[in-house]
């Protein structure tokens, strides 16, 4: 067997004791000239980073960005809507034959946490209207849902174009997720 040579022996540890140091001193800091106080000058309004209407997913082809202006109550009104509640929202990626088959070499963004896309999701007539949050007074935007055709996922044979949402070790989502796809026919 081929081994590397052992290390050299090395001789005992030795400290030596550190110097006597005199009493340290320091002179009180003494100001050369009174200090000029104004106050800070005003500056722009900081532009907030998480602010959901800028950095929101651009738009698919079937998406309207920012429609009308209305709020959940508005939207809400007399007539009521068909469905609202919390949802995570994704638009779906294209995959390749590699990227379905060999996941774990390509961005990690096909996986995503369910806190990081979800939303407010409110469905009244032929759209769904998709919020921040509940409060919010504008959609960040809306899907039209005329020609569209709506499919709930299989889990063990995910759609090329879907995202996995909180995936566990198996590279699928969690168990009490259940995944609808929008495409057209």
């Amino acid at each position: 067997m081929d081994l590397a040579e052992a290390a050299p022996t090395v001789s005992a540890v030795a400290a030596a004791h550190a110097p006597a140091v005199a009493g340290a001193a320091a002179e009180p800091a003494i100001p050369h000239k009174p200090p000029d106080v104004k106050p800070a000058p005003s500056t722009e309004p900081a532009e907030t980073m998480d602010d959901p209407h800028k950095h929101a997913p651009p738009p698919a082809e079937n998406v309207n960005k920012k429609p009308g202006g209305a709020s959940v109550e508005a939207l809400r009104g007399t007539s009521g809507v068909l469905f609202e509640s919390q949802a995570a929202v994704l638009r779906g990626v294209q995959k390749s034959f590699l990227r379905r088959c060999l996941p774990i070499i390509f961005d990690e963004r096909d996986f995503v946490a369910y806190g990081e896309a979800l939303r407010f999701v409110l469905i009244k007539g032929d759209n769904i209207f998709v919020f921040t949050e509940e409060t919010d007074v504008a959609p960040l935007f809306s899907i039209p849902l005329q020609g569209l055709k709506s499919m709930i996922e299989d889990p063990n044979k995910p759609d090329k174009y879907s995202s996995t949402i909180s995936p566990t070790g198996k590279n699928m989502s969690k168990s009490d997720m259940v995944t609808v796809l929008l495409k057209y026919p």
